[in-house]
């Protein structure tokens, strides 16, 4: 419940700083990633059918070169034979500021473990990777990040989060995550 209020908070503030003067910059944009299967034979039955791999559906807005956020929905199918219905959840919900080579993020986030894990792996909704598949880290989580670059090239950089450590679920315990 606190983590819905949080979201509406965060949307209110969004919409508040675009209603000041100046001209802020919003972005709505969505993708889907979708399949056809059918499998011919196997341990199961045949099997075939349509499934969303991922659909997500993202609101950026720009207040000027320091402040920016973001609100995004994320759904996934449960799979084949699955009763559950598509339910979409909040995969991001923050406000970024960066200056120069240095960028905070507040709010629920992308975190350190995915970002060099991403860029090799590339095309990501083909499947999984092997830290998602095997759960060793979220994707995002509730809390404050830092990304910084060492040198001017940005070769040397550094990412640091302090969060909940519950990914996008409710907060559990006292404990935080670094």
């Amino acid at each position: 419940m606190r983590f819905k209020k949080m979201i509406w908070g965060l949307l209110l503030c969004c919409c508040a700083f675009a209603g000041q003067g100046g001209a802020a910059e919003s972005k709505l944009k969505g993708v889907m990633y979708s399949d056809y299967y059918y499998i011919v034979s196997g341990a199961g039955k045949e099997q075939n059918g349509f499934q969303l791999r991922r659909v997500y559906l993202t609101y950026d807005l720009k207040w000027d070169d320091e402040f920016s956020g973001r609100v995004r929905l994320e759904a996934k199918d449960s799979g084949f034979g699955s009763k559950n219905k598509i339910e979409p959840f909040v995969k991001h919900a923050y406000l970024r500021y960066k200056k120069n080579r240095h960028t905070l993020y507040m709010g629920l986030s992308g975190t350190p473990a995915w970002n060099i894990t991403e860029s090799i792996w590339g095309y990501r909704p083909v499947e999984k990777t092997l830290m998602d598949l095997n759960k060793i880290a979220s994707s995002t989580d509730m809390g404050v990040a830092y990304h910084g670059q060492l040198d001017e090239d940005g070769k040397a950089n550094v990412q640091i989060m302090l969060a909940n450590g519950s990914g996008q679920s409710a907060e559990t315990n006292k404990q935080k995550k670094v």
